[in-house]
């Protein structure tokens, strides 16, 4: 219902017509997807074939706005005067200051009250720099805190104004040979345009003291590009009823994007801005420049059969590389990575610039520059220049299918993970404390909100994070590396049975 926050339950984002005016190019999308295929049949056993495609990727979903809401406001809030009240236009006689709503609107009035418009925002709604936004009055700081969360932190995602288009082609030689096996070599070539971007905004200048961006809002861009090639191989035995058969298919891809690997790259990545200003080129983060898969099947003529299936990758990319980027003095320069200020790593989980996933520490006591920083220690692997150069260890799945058929009737026993591989892929130890190159200290594996006791105004209390749940790393998680292999499930098992419906042949 409607608050003493935010009056418009309408538009509960405070979304300007002049902004969030949505075109007819994001709710009736229209693309035009040619297709062209040529294929010419060489010899009876060979043929060669190319393709063109142009594909189109559309937007997910948006929200066009996310309404924020708070809870437990201290009361002493709603009486404090709002933080604006020194900035032009201030009202005196309501004490009362330009500086809540989105500021994404013309001059006027709404359910808010009258929107002025706020000389110390540097854009306007309409992202015109150097026109000042829209915003209606604070009453108070409790909504001073209420909007600069809405729009620092929970921002409206107006996206998808355009559309990600790709070019692909590919050429494959086929060959057929004289005992029924085939081959098939394919090479293929991927070009994005205006593909998805999900960054966070610098909403000011740096910070004059440690250069790090002041971070405002999150948007969404189609201005991002994607280079990818590949070659993937396929060799398969004629489809028998009886005994041996299979396939084996092996893949090389080169995927590059300038989206970092940050995490959650492979979905809704978030990224600092000034990283696509880099104009950097990078591995995509989820895809293995090679893998192969291979099955084998042996069919009974007295209805059994058995199938086990092999998967292999040559790594992943990984790191979070020595270099970063940040500004200097107003300057955006490539710098040695730390866990300080700016060089803090552009990657790894849960966002970027977390001084826990740096690859080397800075000496707290003589750090010397960011052109040229002195360490007190490093993780102590060989970590390359920059994030997604290196490969994770590579890795070998097996799967086992049994199925035995009698009179209509399938069963099936299925196991995954036959060798039961129960680490995953390694990654970044956020609790791993520094001593030494390699060595790690007594409080390793231990988060600071995860001791049962915490201490309040020199009293210890119980602490709600350890209540609810919240644990030190777990021993099974190894902990004490400086990356760990996380316990993953390992070996499964699945028993099924299929009937057959109807009368076949």
């Amino acid at each position: 219902g409607v608050t003493d926050l935010n009056k418009d339950l309408s538009n509960t984002a405070d979304i300007g017509t002049a902004f969030a005016q949505l075109s007819n190019s994001y709710l009736h999308p229209q693309i035009f997807e040619p297709r062209l295929a040529l294929n010419y049949v060489v010899t009876p056993h060979d043929s060669v074939s190319a393709s063109y495609g142009r594909s189109a990727s559309f937007f997910f979903g948006q929200t066009a706005g996310t309404p924020t809401n708070i809870g437990y406001v201290d009361p002493l809030l709603w009486t404090i005067p709002a933080k604006d009240s020194a900035f032009p236009n201030f009202n005196a006689a309501t004490g009362q200051g330009p500086a809540c709503g989105s500021g994404w609107h013309v001059p006027g009035t709404g359910p808010n009250g009258t929107y002025v418009s706020n000389p110390n925002v540097v854009f306007s709604g309409n992202g015109t720099l150097g026109a000042a936004g829209n915003y209606f009055q604070c009453a108070n700081y409790a909504q001073s805190i209420f909007w600069l969360f809405d729009q620092a932190y929970a921002a409206p995602d107006l996206g998808g104004q355009g559309v990600a288009t790709y070019n692909n082609w590919d050429f494959t030689y086929s060959h057929q040979f004289h005992n029924g096996w085939g081959a098939k070599l394919t090479a293929y070539d991927r070009r994005g345009y205006n593909t998805y971007q999900v960054t966070e905004l610098n909403a000011g200048p740096p910070d004059p003291v440690t250069g790090q961006a002041s971070v405002g809002a999150f948007e969404e861009r189609e201005v991002g590009v994607t280079k990818t090639f590949g070659m993937e191989f396929m060799l398969t035995t004629p489809d028998r009823p009886f005994g041996w058969s299979g396939f084996v298919t092996a893949n090389y891809v080169n995927a590059l994007t300038n989206t970092p690997p940050v995490f959650g790259s492979a979905s809704l990545p978030i990224a600092p801005q000034y990283l696509y200003q880099t104009g950097e080129l990078f591995h995509a983060s989820y895809l293995p420049p090679f893998s192969a898969v291979m099955g084998i099947q042996y069919q009974t003529r007295n209805g059994w059969r058995i199938n086990p299936i092999f998967s292999y990758d040559g790594g992943e990319p990984f790191g979070v590389g020595m270099t970063s980027f940040g500004y200097v003095n107003g300057k955006l320069y490539a710098i040695p990575t730390g866990n300080l200020g700016i060089s803090t790593p552009f990657t790894g989980a849960p966002q970027p610039n977390q001084s826990f996933n740096a690859t080397c520490f800075d000496d707290p006591a003589f750090a010397g520059n960011y052109f040229h920083p002195k360490y007190f220690a490093c993780r102590g692997n060989s970590e390359p220049a920059l994030a997604g150069q290196a490969l994770t260890q590579p890795r070998l799945y097996t799967d086992l299918n049994l199925e035995y058929a009698h009179r209509g009737i399938v069963y099936g026993f299925y196991v995954t993970n036959v060798f039961n591989n129960y680490r995953g892929q390694p990654t970044i130890n956020q609790a791993w404390q520094p001593v030494a190159t390699g060595v790690a200290g007594a409080q390793t594996g231990q988060f600071s909100g995860a001791n049962p006791l915490t201490n309040s105004s020199g009293t210890f209390v119980p602490n709600p994070l350890w209540l609810v749940g919240a644990r030190n790393e777990s021993y099974y998680d190894q902990y004490w590396l400086p990356y760990q292999h996380l316990y993953v499930p390992g070996r499964t098992y699945r028993f099924y049975m299929q009937f057959k419906l109807g009368k076949g042949p």
